[in-house]
This record gives structure tokens, sequence and C-alpha cells, in this order.
């Protein structure tokens, strides 16, 4: 698995409530899109690009602080993808494995492309080492049985960043959410926020796989309130839904399982 060849997409909008609270909802307003399914995709790492998407922003360690930019962390599960083209039309999505992500994101009011707010230099995203290999992508699979949950640990306390959310959760899932994506990549129009994603992969010489981040969760008051600082540590955990004892994990460093999947990053302020 070669992450850096990888295309990294992520999804907006998949989960109710998320880019009301993130302030990224009027940029939609103009939109013919259907307010009752994601809003659109995004790229955050362009492969084979000289642009600020081009640099591999990705670690299982650490966490960049852009200067005074606000930062907030989005808990999302990634899918290590195959991509399956029919000449330059991407003809399926094939999920393989999945792993816990940080799509941690700059807010701010004047960007005019998503993908302006996502990739900053290098460690400026999340991810988990411990992939877990998907059974079936349906509601009999072994993702069926997981959810998110994130923290921040902040001068001595760990606070709840996002909700602990199941995978269930959300809006699009499964099937669904694989054809919502094969469309959304090879019809979505540059408009608005949005880009046109059949040129991104030409221009990304149309690599076999992608990482797709399904998309972040609502966030508790602590994470809608709290911007992410120098000293913090950062927590994204997918798991067994009926662990409940994820905090107490953290806290005694009990997270190295073969069900879990982790990441803990450490903000540092220089790449």
């Amino acid at each position: 698995m070669n992450l850096e060849s990888c295309i990294g997409f992520g999804i907006a909008g998949n989960f109710a409530g998320h880019l009301e609270q993130a302030g990224e909802s009027k940029d939609f307003e103009n939109l013919h899109i259907d307010k009752d399914k994601p809003q659109g995709i995004f790229p955050f790492y362009i492969p084979n690009t000289y642009k600020n998407l081009g640099t591999y922003p990705i670690s299982d360690k650490f966490q960049f602080l852009s200067n005074s930019e606000n930062i907030q962390v989005e808990p999302e599960v990634v899918l290590y993808c195959e991509l399956v083209y029919n000449g330059d039309v991407v003809e399926k999505i094939i999920p393989k494995s999945f792993s816990a992500f940080n799509d941690c994101t700059i807010r701010k009011d004047n960007a005019l492309k998503i993908s302006e707010k996502k990739n900053w230099g290098k460690n400026s995203k999340g991810i988990s080492n411990n992939w877990i290999s998907i059974d079936s992508f349906d509601e009999n699979g072994i993702l069926s049985n997981y959810s998110i949950s994130s923290y921040v640990y902040r001068d001595g306390n760990l606070e709840k960043y996002g909700v602990k959310a199941k995978v269930s959760d959300y809006t699009l899932f499964y099937q669904e959410l694989l054809d919502w994506a094969v469309n959304c990549i090879n019809n979505q129009k540059d408009e608005g926020p949005l880009e046109n994603l059949s040129s991104v992969l030409n221009n990304a010489k149309m690599p076999t796989h992608c990482l797709l981040a399904v998309g972040a969760t609502a966030y508790e008051s602590f994470g809608e309130n709290n911007y992410i600082k120098v000293g913090d540590t950062i927590y994204v955990v997918v798991h067994k839904s009926e662990d409940t004892n994820i905090e107490t994990r953290i806290l005694n460093s009990d997270l190295d399982c073969n069900d879990i999947s982790y990441v803990k990053q450490t903000t540092i302020t220089n790449i």
C-alpha cells in the first residue's frame, strides 16, 4: 500500500450538522445540489502535480499548525480504494480497507475552493497505520460494527472533540455512497467551492487507487468552540461500537489492538 501514489478525496456534508457547525453550509447555497445528500467531493492531495495539493500531507504522528490559522480536527473514516476506469471515466470504486483519519482543516472565509483549506504542507493530515481489511462493503460487513470517536488532550484533560458516531450515521454509506461518488467524480463541475474532478484525475495521471475520506462527524461543544493549539494531542479512533472504554484506553495508552484503528498526533509548529 503506497499512500503517496493515491489521490486523496474527501466528501463534504456527509454527516448531518457538520457543515453548519464549520460555517461552510453557506458556500453551497447557490448550487443546485440535493440538500439531503453530501454536497460534493474535494481533493486534498493530488500526486504528480506541483501546486499546493501536490505535497503529500499525511502523517501518523504529527499535526502541523500553520501560523495564526484557525484549525479544527475533522474526525473521519477513510477508505483505501481501487479506481477502475473505462477509458478516462471512473467505472467503479472498490474499497479494500479502512483507517482512522483526521481531515484537519483551516477555517477561513476567503477560500474559493474547499481544497484551499485542506493541504498546507507536510503533516497537515492525520492517518492511522493500522488499516483494517474490508470483507464486504455492505450492512453485513465488518464496518457495520464500527464507530468514530475523537478527543483532544489539553492541559491535563481529555476533551471530547467530535460526537461519537456509528458509520451507519453517515448520510450515505456502502453501495449508495460508492455510486454517488462515481457519479460525482465523473460529472462534478468547477462551480462554487467544488472542482472538476475529471480534470483533477487527468492532472494526477489517472491513479489506480484513492483515499476516500467519507466525511467529518459533528462536533461536541469543545470541538465546535476550540481550534487546535500548540501542546494539544489529537486522537481519532475508529473502534467497535460496543467498546465503551475508549477514553480509558487513551489515558492508559491501550489502543494497540488489531480491531482498533487510531491516529495520535502531536501538534507541531514547523515541518
